[in-house]
């Protein structure tokens, strides 16, 4: 792989291309130290882009019915599996706030497993995003 290759494919698994990237500063100083240091760590990074491929390919990610199903969990006071379908959604608070404020804006909607079409209610308190993310964010990093 050349320079160019590599950098498109550290965009594309860290999210940078879509503004989903976690990663603080350190953490990005780590991921360096260890790339400079391990002389495994490229082949390692290509197999884990793969996998996050295969399964970006595979599932559908950051749906209007998933958003619905976080909203409903936190409505019902199910923070553990609103945090949870967060995780395996791919939602992060960025994409949380960005589809409330698009269920706010516009008339949202989506089809159940029933075939009926549903509104899209937004979460009634911002704070609820904040609590949710930051439960999501240990879920995802065991923190």
């Amino acid at each position: 792989m050349n320079k160019k290759e590599i950098i498109d494919m550290l965009i594309h698994l860290y999210e940078v291309d879509i503004n989903n990237c976690v990663m603080t500063n350190e953490m990005w100083i780590e991921a360096i130290a260890e790339a400079l240091t391990n002389p495994e760590y490229l082949s390692t990074v290509r197999k884990e882009h793969q996998e996050y491929v295969d399964v970006r390919e595979k599932m559908e990610y950051r749906t209007n019915e998933q958003f619905e199903t976080i909203v409903s969990n936190v409505y019902n006071n199910n923070w553990t599996d609103a945090a949870q379908n967060c995780v395996d959604f791919g939602f992060y608070a960025i994409d949380l706030v960005r589809r409330n404020e698009k269920a706010i804006e516009e008339s949202l909607e989506y089809t159940d497993d029933e075939g009926n079409v549903q509104v899209l209610y937004p979460f009634s308190d911002l704070n609820d995003i904040a609590i949710v993310s930051e439960m999501a964010t240990k879920l995802r990093y065991g923190k």
